[in-house]
């Protein structure tokens, strides 16, 4: 059986699951309403187009292969609130494939406070926090007992979980059975085409138990693609793990200037041989007195975070600093994260940084309270970007240039998480040595100037040379294009009657 939403279907499951006071006329319009009762707020005009378009091109779709859908926004744009209004409309399994632990955790959470805070009937589960053999049993008998929409059900995952033996067979058994609705979204879909050779592998593996099953099964499925960057190369990828392929005529969007006017984030670069210097003025212009408390005596929630691309830079920066607290008599901590971490640690680090509450434990020698408050996290880059979202985060440093677009998208995004932030509290520090400086400086002003002098000697050596075969064969002169023509030609070879 197949899935397939159309306006039919979608506006009595809309308006009986979350309220309606009066059914709506066309798919847009149920769609907006769908977006309003279950985030409680309007929706952007582009996401009710892409909801929208979403729907129309799955129910109108009459091709024998899925129809993936890629939605480029920036970090924090709303990309998110798309798959959830698709989900609060369809019912059944919505299942959320994310590269990293953290951000599973952190799409969790944000889900659960929004159907909590509007009362949706919906159940959440991030299956990577399930390690219980018969907690997964019982997650696996819940799906597999599912008959139709009535029930709603978000999915978090990684691939690695839904590769196990136990997963795979269930998320098979679902698409083959076809009566219950599944939708299918990717988030930060960039990072499985420019991770290692393992984190691909993963992902490629995922076409045997999901995606094969879905193109030979249910077509019509909705498959979201979310992003903050992507390029061809990424797309080729991407198609290459999944079997799928992208219409690049009609199914990429990318960000306006107006659609996401709310992230004001302030960027400025300075040469200068340490970054600690401004780090530290920083903290001293966040916290206030040296004891790092308010009038209150609360430490103030505002965080930072500090990027490097040297994970022995950042481990001596994070022991510098750490050595500054305590001689200020600062009363909060920092934290690490890199790519020699495990996997559970990285997770573990971001997710406490990420709480909106200190930790706490008795001293069982002392008997005394000991608290860890993180305030500051340290980082490699690539590491805590695209899963890492708080909104206490106001202001982003980095030693040296970020090494890549994607990163410094993603740690540009990590500030002004907040509705009404503004530039002047949310900042972007890049810092670079006067050597990294001056070679920008050389990039930008003199290689230019190199190119432009080197492009005209050739072109003057060009003409030379035209004008000396036109001395040598008496013709008229020769184009370039037409000298180099003449040059690669092969030469006659003479007759045997010749020689």
């Amino acid at each position: 059986m197949s899935n397939a939403p159309n306006a039919a279907n979608a506006a009595p499951n809309a308006a009986a699951t979350l309220g309606s006071p009066a059914p709506p006329t066309t798919l847009h319009d149920i769609v907006a309403l769908a977006f309003k009762e279950g985030h409680g707020f309007e929706a952007h005009e582009w996401q009710k187009q892409h909801i929208t378009h979403v729907l129309r091109g799955c129910s109108s779709h009459s091709g024998d292969r899925p129809r993936p859908f890629l939605i480029c926004r920036s970090t924090g744009g709303g990309k998110s609130a798309c798959r959830n209004t698709l989900g609060f409309m369809q019912g059944g399994v919505i299942l959320t494939i994310v590269p990293l632990l953290s951000l599973g955790a952190d799409q969790t959470a944000k889900l659960q406070c929004l159907v909590d805070a509007n009362q949706l009937p919906v159940d959440i589960y991030h299956l990577d926090e399930y390690r219980s053999v018969d907690v997964n049993q019982s997650l696996c008998r819940l799906l597999n007992a599912l008959t139709d929409s009535s029930v709603t059900v978000f999915l978090f995952s990684s691939p690695q979980k839904l590769l196990s033996r136990e997963w795979s067979r269930c998320l098979e058994a679902l698409v083959k059975r076809g009566s219950v609705p599944l939708t299918v979204c990717i988030d930060e879909c960039h990072l499985y085409a420019q991770f290692g050779a393992e984190f691909r592998a993963e992902f490629h593996a995922m076409k045997g138990c999901l995606f094969g099953p879905i193109i030979e099964y249910r077509p019509t499925t909705p498959i979201l693609f979310l992003t903050a960057t992507a390029s061809t190369t990424v797309l080729e990828d991407l198609e290459e793990l999944t079997g799928l392929s992208f219409d690049r005529t009609e199914l990429l969007w990318s960000a306006s200037p107006s659609s996401v006017a709310r992230r004001q984030v302030y960027m400025d670069i300075h040469p200068r041989e340490s970054p600690l210097a401004p780090f530290k003025a920083e903290i001293r212009r966040r916290y206030g007195r040296p004891s790092g408390h308010s009038e209150a005596g609360v430490v103030p929630k505002q965080k930072l975070i500090f990027y490097s691309n040297s994970r022995k830079r950042l481990m001596r920066y994070k022991e510098l600093i750490c050595t500054f607290l305590d001689e200020e008599a600062y009363s909060f901590d920092a934290i690490i994260v890199h790519g020699e971490l495990f996997r559970e640690q990285k997770f573990h680090n971001i997710e406490t940084f990420c709480m909106q509450h200190d930790l706490s434990t008795i001293d069982a020698v002392t008997g005394k309270t000991i608290s860890f408050v993180p305030r500051i996290l340290f980082s490699t880059a690539g590491v805590a970007g695209a899963g890492l979202d708080n909104s206490d985060v106001r202001s982003v440093h980095r030693d040296g240039y970020p090494p890549t677009l994607l990163d410094y998208i993603q740690e540009g995004g990590r500030p002004a998480r907040y509705p009404g932030a503004l530039p002047s509290d949310n900042r972007y520090h890049v810092n670079i040595s006067w050597q990294s400086f001056c070679s920008l400086l050389f990039r930008i002003y003199i290689v230019p100037v190199i190119e432009a002098e080197r492009k005209e000697a050739d072109r003057i050596e060009n003409e030379r040379q035209a004008h000396e075969l036109q001395a040598q064969h008496g013709s008229t002169p020769t184009s370039t294009a037409n000298l180099s023509q003449q040059s690669l030609q092969a030469p006659s070879i003479p007759s045997a009657g010749a020689m």
